[in-house]
């Protein structure tokens, strides 16, 4: 397996297939399930699951392939919650560091929070149970592949994070549109 990633080498054109053929499949289910329902599948559900397969491609070129050049075989890992981010804190030089390191990894999730509350049947819970298997997915990869970037507990903590947060922001969206939805239709 290492080797499969030695090979991808930074080819974005790998990832984007992988996400073509995700995207394809995602459409098949869709479409299999829809069918099974009696019901055509919606454009809504078409530009749903093209988003979440783009953002996966995407999430998968920046954690996997971007800034790695070949395997170090080398395998940082981190299982203390909390350390490396007060390590972060404490060692850093600037405040741009900790900034753009957590603030980062928070901004990569928060779409997957984002596209989940426009799920109407997506619960927090759901979101949180989703974004940590991801993430916890992404660190073990990481893990196993050798890239030499550190397996963290702390990126599945910040990940989970930025897609409540991301979640949160759509929902507090949606309530306020509703609220004042609901008082012009009271007005007339």
């Amino acid at each position: 397996m290492t080797e499969a990633m030695r090979a991808l080498d930074g080819s974005m054109t790998v990832v984007l297939m992988i996400a073509g053929a995700l995207l394809l499949l995602s459409l098949a289910v869709r479409g299999i399930s829809a069918r099974y329902a009696h019901r055509p599948l919606s454009w809504r559900a078409i530009v749903w699951s093209a988003a979440i397969v783009g953002w996966a491609a995407a999430v998968a070129y920046i954690t996997l392939v971007a800034g790695t050049t070949t395997s170090t075989g080398s395998r940082p890992i981190e299982l203390v919650p909390g350390a490396g981010i007060v390590q972060l804190l404490t060692d850093s030089v600037s405040v741009e560091v900790p900034l753009v390191q957590l603030g980062g990894n928070a901004m990569l999730f928060a779409p997957l929070g984002v596209l989940l509350a426009l799920r109407h049947s997506t619960s927090v819970a759901r979101c949180i149970g989703w974004a940590a298997l991801i993430s916890v997915a992404i660190e073990a990869a990481q893990f196993a592949f050798a890239l030499g970037r550190v397996a963290s507990v702390d990126d599945v903590l910040v990940n989970t994070i930025g897609a409540v947060a991301g979640f949160a922001l759509v929902r507090v969206i949606q309530y306020v549109m509703s609220a004042s939805h609901t008082r012009l239709s009271e007005r007339r």
